[in-house]
């Protein structure tokens, strides 16, 4: 918990950025596992876990949530006590973007580019990552054309830059991974400011979802995130 009464959950995906944003706070942060997401159910529960303590504990008026709708796994998250703001995208894609996406989802190509972040990197799963864990039970080629089918759509990976922690480690296993694949590399601006304004006080800013006391998340409330039907990470 913050000491202005604020919590913050976030994906573990935003630990790089939202620990140079916070500094010395970032330790009041509650970080969950990346992979979560790819079980919206699960992610849902666990989160509505993790509020539900929140409120039973006391001290917390404003619940900061580092995560887009998810699949869904945000609808019906609620907090008794609380109010609950999140960015109002489709998933950390848009956020790792930046603010500038807001509203217009189909300014990210989902089809042919694989995106990468430090955190992505760090904490993420990815295709080389599977394939590194079909060698358990495959043999080289036969681990290798099963983590190519899962990527055959995309042609690039592209490594999003926010503005603050890039560094060369993070542009080498991602031009490790294109070259192991055969894809392209790319190296795109970011933006770190829709986890900024995440943080910043009044919280009733564009690109947001609020809820007060009582209120539910749901997603019809994510109007800047409406779904292309492009294929997710």
């Amino acid at each position: 918990m913050t000491a202005d009464g604020c919590a913050i959950i976030s994906c573990e995906v935003f630990r790089p950025e939202l620990q140079q944003l916070l500094g010395h706070n970032a330790d009041r942060c509650y970080f969950l596992p990346q992979g979560l997401h790819r079980h919206p159910l699960i992610l849902r529960s666990t989160l509505q876990g993790m509020i539900d303590g929140l409120d039973a504990n006391g001290g917390v008026d404003t619940i900061l949530l580092a995560y887009g709708l998810c699949g869904n796994g945000l609808d019906g998250i609620r907090s008794k006590k609380s109010r609950l703001i999140v960015p109002d995208c489709e998933d950390c894609i848009p956020i790792l973007h930046g603010l500038s996406v807001f509203g217009n989802p189909g300014k990210i190509d989902k089809t042919g580019t694989y995106y990468f972040s430090p955190g992505w990197i760090r904490y993420g799963s990815d295709a080389y990552k599977e394939y590194r864990r079909c060698l358990s039970f495959l043999d080289k080629e036969e681990a290798f054309w099963v983590t190519r089918e899962m990527i055959k759509s995309y042609s690039s990976f592209a490594l999003i830059d926010t503005g603050l922690d890039l560094m060369e480690g993070h542009r080498a296993y991602v031009r490790m991974v294109a070259d192991f694949f055969g894809l392209d590399y790319l190296e795109i601006r970011g933006s770190a400011d829709w986890l900024a304004g995440l943080l910043k006080k009044p919280f009733n800013q564009p690109g947001f979802i609020h809820t007060e006391p009582g209120g539910e998340l749901a997603a019809r409330l994510f109007s800047g995130c409406i779904s292309s039907g492009k294929l997710s990470q």
